[in-house]
């Protein structure tokens, strides 16, 4: 039997755009061909910047989106890969303008995920041990290092894949959300709850703080 892909998001907006502003996009397959790539997914915490970035970091975005649907499964590179190059290819003022960005763009796909990023997003992936004991791993950090930034090969400069398997729980999130939320309280919210019972969780919480920021994040669950 296929394993079934639930899919939950969460946002508060902190009503003051010009110290947080957060873009969350999900995108599901309409048809049998778009299927096959899954779910694109990009969530951006931008940080002190003007209007006109935002609103070009957003039409990359649109843009993106659009491209990794129409690139054809057969093309020479993977279509999360060209897609990529695109991107980079049009970041470079963004790299050099004012603002704190942080941004994660990925595919959920049949079984894996394939994602990259920059800044310090979160993504956290919680899985059964052969125990039945949840644990974690932070699939952007890893071994406790700092987020990546970008090089010279562009704003997305590294691309990660990882297995999905039934019972894993996906988390991600953007940078000060883990202000509030640590990991191990994460763990338990997620592990206990259904994925939309926890999404409503996490948005009530962060909707009471009135801080200002702006919160956003996905949590994928695959039973």
């Amino acid at each position: 039997m296929d394993s079934i892909l639930r899919l939950n998001e969460f946002f508060v907006e902190g009503g003051k755009q010009d110290l947080s502003h957060v873009l969350l996009h999900i995108t599901e397959p309409s048809t049998s061909e778009e299927a096959a790539k899954g779910y694109f997914f990009a969530l951006c915490e931008v940080n002190n910047a003007e209007p006109t970035f935002i609103k070009k970091l957003q039409e990359m975005i649109d843009r993106a989106e659009n491209e990794y649907y129409e690139i054809g499964v057969d093309a020479e590179k993977d279509s999360f890969e060209a897609v990529l190059e695109k991107l980079n290819g049009e970041a470079f003022s963004l790299e050099k303008s004012e603002g704190d960005l942080h941004c994660i763009v990925g595919a959920i796909r049949p079984g894996e995920i394939i994602f990259s990023y920059f800044g310090k997003p979160y993504l956290l992936l919680f899985y059964k041990n052969r125990h039945g004991n949840y644990e974690k791993i932070d699939l952007i950090r890893g071994n406790g290092e700092a987020g990546g930034g970008a090089n010279e090969d562009g704003l997305f400069s590294e691309i990660i894949q990882g297995k999905l398997s039934p019972h894993d729980y996906l988390f991600a999130g953007t940078p000060h959300l883990i202000d509030f939320f640590s990991h191990d309280r994460l763990e338990k919210i997620i592990t206990t709850r259904s994925a939309q019972q926890s999404a409503q969780h996490l948005e009530k919480v962060l909707g009471e703080l009135k801080n200002g920021y702006s919160f956003g994040g996905l949590i994928i669950n695959l039973f």
